[in-house]
């Protein structure tokens, strides 16, 4: 019970560093580190604390996730993610630990964390009955764009980065960016670029939304954007050209 068993995953940090308020470990798979940021994001809001550790991990320590992976097509044969690109044959596995500290900005200021980013908004959904269990569903992620960006007073005509999901699957890459040129939905749109890290550090399983997060927030530290590799020439069935570009190395 006290060994390796997933529920003690967020307990133990919590143990190690002495925190207080709501400790969760969260598993949805490759949405694990995102939820737990909207988690985070919520415990603020409600006043249960006024930090948050979203700490999240990705190990490979045995080829057996590998392998089932594989056997399901999942896995690129080229042995290189090209997310966007017309190349893209699967994913690229990748390690990572990967922690975001969320806090309220008065206390972030007062406790001298610095500030990388401001949050707008967060938001979690569920593609319910699609061709498939592991088959994304495009109209639900374009509600939850819109109904975060609502929540949040974004005007996506704003927006200068979108860090997309972007596998390097020949399924689940142009159902994201068709999903996220019909969220815009045809509206002026200035110089966005939609990038993703996976073709970078590979797929981070769980760890890979706040990898994400981390590279966006770099994008904003250094006011320049970390570009996606091996996406050219571009996926003719990606509608990036509508909406905008792949910021590209």
């Amino acid at each position: 019970m006290t060994a390796n068993n997933d529920s003690l995953l967020a307990s133990r940090l919590a143990y190690h560093m002495d925190l207080r308020g709501p400790v969760v470990s969260v598993n949805t798979a490759c949405s694990s580190g995102l939820v737990a940021f909207h988690q985070a994001v919520g415990s603020i809001e409600r006043g249960e604390c006024d930090v948050a550790v979203v700490a999240s991990a990705a190990v490979i320590s045995s080829d057996e996730r590998y392998l089932a992976m594989a056997e399901a097509g999942m896995v690129s044969g080229s042995g290189v993610c090209s997310a966007f690109g017309a190349g893209a044959d699967g994913l690229v596995p990748g390690e990572a630990v990967v922690a975001v500290v969320v806090a309220r900005e008065d206390v972030a200021r007062r406790c001298g964390l610095g500030l990388v980013a401001r949050v707008s908004g967060s938001g979690v959904n569920c593609d319910g009955r699609t061709n498939g269990i592991s088959a994304p569903s495009g109209e639900a992620q374009k509600a939850l764009l819109r109904q975060v960006w609502s929540r949040g007073g974004v005007d996506p005509g704003s927006l200068g980065l979108v860090v997309a999901h972007g596998t390097g699957t020949p399924l689940g890459d142009p159902v994201e960016v068709n999903a996220l040129v019909d969220a815009f939905g045809g509206g002026p749109v200035g110089s966005c670029a939609v990038v993703s890290v996976k073709p970078n550090v590979g797929h981070l399983a769980g760890g890979v939304g706040s990898g994400g997060a981390g590279g966006a927030g770099a994008r904003c530290v250094m006011v320049r954007c970390l570009p996606s590799a091996c996406c050219e020439p571009l996926s003719s069935v990606c509608g990036l050209g509508v909406v905008a570009g792949v910021c590209q190395s």
